[in-house]
C-alpha cells in the first residue's frame, strides 16, 4: 500500500471514493480487469434477471461489487456477510438504499456460531477448513480467525421472504449452505473451485436436484459475460462436466422451468 493510499484510508477518503461513481470512471483506466468484470456481470445480470428475478440473496456478499449490479436490476437485495468490517462497507456503501438489506451472519447448515477464517485478501474469507488450507498453499496468508453467528437460508427465507435468485460465494463452504435450504428457489447459483471441491461441487448438485429434478443446469466462468454451455442442461449432464473439468473457478447456476431463458433461444446469452 502507498504511503498516499494509507493516508487517504485513514481519513476515510479512500473509501468515499472507492464507492463511489468516480471509481468506475478510474477503474477503466488502472484497473481494467475490474472494469471488464463490472460490465460483464451487468449483461449477464440483465438477461437472467429478465426470466422474472425480483429479489435477491446475495450469500458472501464481500463489498457488495455484485450487490450493486443486483440493485440495479432487482427491487429487493439482502447483502448477507459475516465479517464485520465488510458488513460497515455494505452498509456505508448502500445507506439510504432501503431496497439494499445488510445482514451480518455467516449462512450453513444449521443456526449457531463458528470461526471465519479471515485472510489478508477478504475474498479468501471463508469458514471452510479446507479452503483455508489451501489459500495458504497459494500464498495467501491468514489475518485472524473470529467468531460469527451462523444463520440458514431457511431462517433467512422466514425472516426476508423467498428471493427469486440466491447467489452462494462463500470459499468452499457452499454444499453447507445448501444443506441449510429445504425448499426450491427459482434460481441458485454458487462457485465451484475445481478440481480442489470436486467431491463438494458434486454433491452440491445432487442436493439442488434433491429440492426439484426438475432444475436446468449451465455453467459461468468467472465474471465471463455468458454461459459456457450452449443450453442447460440436466443434473446428470452438469455432473459429467464437473468430472471433466481442469483447474478453473466457475459459477454453477440451477433454474427451475420459467426462470432465466436457455442460451439456445436467447440471442444475449449465445
Amino acid at each position: 500500500m502507498t504511503g498516499l493510499k494509507r493516508i487517504a484510508r485513514r481519513q476515510g477518503l479512500y473509501k468515499r471514493f472507492r464507492y463511489s461513481v468516480f471509481y468506475d470512471w478510474y477503474a477503466r483506466v488502472r484497473r481494467p480487469e475490474y472494469a471488464t468484470g463490472l460490465a460483464n456481470d451487468r449483461t449477464f445480470y440483465r438477461t437472467l434477471f429478465n426470466g422474472g428475478v425480483k429479489s435477491v440473496f446475495d450469500i458472501g456478499a464481500n463489498v457488495g461489487d455484485k450487490s450493486r449490479v443486483f440493485g440495479e436490476l432487482a427491487g429487493h437485495v439482502l447483502c448477507v456477510e459475516p465479517d464485520p468490517d465488510l458488513a460497515d462497507i455494505l452498509r456505508y456503501r448502500f445507506k439510504g438504499r432501503r431496497d439494499m438489506v445488510v445482514k451480518c451472519a455467516a449462512v450453513g447448515d444449521a443456526i449457531g456460531s463458528a470461526s471465519l477464517h479471515r485472510k489478508q485478501f477478504a475474498g479468501f474469507n471463508t469458514l471452510s477448513e479446507k479452503w483455508s488450507e489451501h489459500s495458504a498453499e497459494l500464498n495467501v496468508g491468514s489475518r485472524d480467525s473470529i467468531a460469527v453467528p451462523v444463520t440458514t437460508l431457511d431462517r433467512l427465507m422466514v425472516d426476508h421472504g423467498r428471493p427469486d435468485y440466491v447467489k452462494i460465494d462463500v470459499e468452499g463452504y457452499e454444499l453447507a449452505v445448501l444443506r441449510g435450504l429445504s425448499a426450491a428457489i427459482r434460481t441458485i447459483s454458487f462457485e465451484s473451485n475445481l478440481p480442489v471441491f470436486r467431491d463438494e461441487t458434486l454433491q452440491a448438485i445432487e442436493r439442488i436436484k434433491a429440492l426439484d429434478s426438475n432444475y436446468r443446469f449451465n455453467v459461468r466462468p468467472m465474471d465471463g459475460a455468458s454461459f459456457v454451455l450452449p443450453s442447460h442442461v440436466d443434473a446428470s449432464e452438469l455432473s459429467q462436466f464437473v468430472r471433466s473439468a481442469g483447474t478453473v473457478t466457475y459459477d454453477l447456476f440451477a433454474m427451475r422451468p420459467g426462470g432465466p431463458p436457455d442460451p439456445a433461444g436467447a440471442a444475449g446469452l449465445a
